[in-house]
C-alpha cells in the first residue's frame, strides 16, 4: 500500500490538481517545488493496482514513482531508484541543566476514518430497495498513543438535500434503532461490529461493514444524483447525541463536539458521493 505519490518534469511546475482520488483516499495535500511535485495522504490507504488522474500546467512528466511514508515502492516509471526520505536530525551544544518541574506528559488522543467504500450506483424502481448486496464498507483508525474507545457514526444524506429530499430516498439498515432509521444517521461501529465502541491500540484498526437497502419513492426526481456519506470517528465515544440527526452532522455541531477531545481535527471525517441513482 502506497501514502505518498512523487512526480518529476522536465520543467517548472504549477496548478496540481487531483481529477480522480484512488477509492477510499482523503484528499492528499499537494506540494510543488520547481520541477517537482508530490501527493500525500498522510494514510496508507492506496492498495495495489489502484490508479489516480493528475492534471498539472507546465512542463512534461519525466518520471514518476509511489512512496509509503517515504519509502519508494517500485515501479519508479523511469526515476531509477529514487532514495528513501531521511530526517535529518541536529545535535544540540552541550547546555548546564536547571532545576525545573517535570511537565506533565500530553496524551494523544485522535481517532480517524481512514477508509470508505461502498456501490458506485443503485438500480432504483419506485418504492423498489436496491437489493443486489450493496456493501458499505468504513475504517476507523485509532492514531492516539495509549489505548482508546472509538465509535464511528454514518449518516447518509439523500440525492437533493435532506432539507428537501425530492425523491422520497432513505437507506434501511439492518440492525438499526428506530431513531437511526428515522434521522438516517447510523452508530456503524454497533452495526459492523455488534457494539456501540471499540477499544483500539494506537495504530489498530476497525473494519466495518454492512449491507444497507437504497431505496426512493420517485427515483426518477433524483436520477443521476447522488446520496452524500460521511462517516464521524468519535474518539472516547461520547458525543453521540451531537451527532444522531443530519442537520448536526452537516452542519458542523457533530464536528464541534468530536473535535473537542481530539487532538488532530482534520481526520476526524470523511464525506463520499455514492451511490448514484439510475431510475428506472
Amino acid at each position: 500500500m502506497a501514502s505518498d505519490f512523487h512526480m518529476e518534469f522536465f520543467g517548472p511546475v504549477s496548478n496540481v490538481t487531483v481529477d480522480s482520488n484512488p477509492p477510499g483516499c482523503p484528499q492528499p495535500l499537494i506540494s510543488t517545488s520547481g520541477n517537482t511535485a508530490g501527493l500525500d495522504w498522510q494514510v496508507d490507504c492506496v492498495d495495489p493496482g489502484e490508479s489516480l488522474t493528475v492534471r498539472v500546467t507546465g512542463a512534461g512528466l519525466e518520471c514518476a514513482y509511489w512512496t509509503r511514508f517515504g519509502v519508494p515502492l517500485q515501479p519508479y516509471f523511469g526515476c531509477g531508484t529514487p532514495t528513501p526520505t531521511t530526517t535529518v536530525t541536529a545535535t544540540p551544544a552541550p547546555v548546564t541543566p536547571t532545576s525545573s518541574a517535570s511537565p506533565t506528559p500530553v496524551q494523544v488522543h485522535d481517532a480517524a476514518v481512514v477508509r470508505m467504500k461502498g456501490p458506485k450506483y443503485v438500480d432504483l424502481s419506485p418504492g423498489v430497495p436496491d437489493s443486489s448486496g450493496t456493501t458499505t464498507v468504513i475504517v476507523g483508525k485509532s492514531f492516539s498513543d495509549h489505548a482508546d474507545d472509538v465509535s464511528v457514526d454514518l449518516a447518509f444524506d439523500p440525492p437533493g438535500g435532506f432539507g428537501s429530499n425530492p425523491g422520497g430516498c432513505s437507506v434501511v439498515v439492518p440492525g438499526a434503532t428506530p431513531a437511526e432509521q428515522a434521522n438516517q444517521v447510523f452508530n456503524w461501529t454497533r452495526i459492523g461490529a455488534g457494539t456501540p465502541f471499540v477499544n483500539l491500540l494506537p495504530g489498530q484498526k476497525v473494519t466495518l461493514s454492512a449491507n444497507p437497502q437504497f431505496v426512493c419513492t420517485n427515483p426518477a426526481a433524483v436520477n443521476g444524483l447522488n446520496w452524500t456519506l460521511k462517516a464521524v470517528a468519535d474518539v472516547h465515544a461520547d458525543d453521540s447525541a451531537s451527532c444522531d440527526t443530519l442537520g448536526e452532522v452537516f452542519n458542523g455541531a457533530c464536528a464541534t463536539a468530536v473535535n473537542d477531545d481530539d487532538t488532530n481535527d482534520a481526520n476526524n471525517s470523511m464525506v463520499r458521493g455514492f451511490p448514484i441513482v439510475r431510475a428506472h
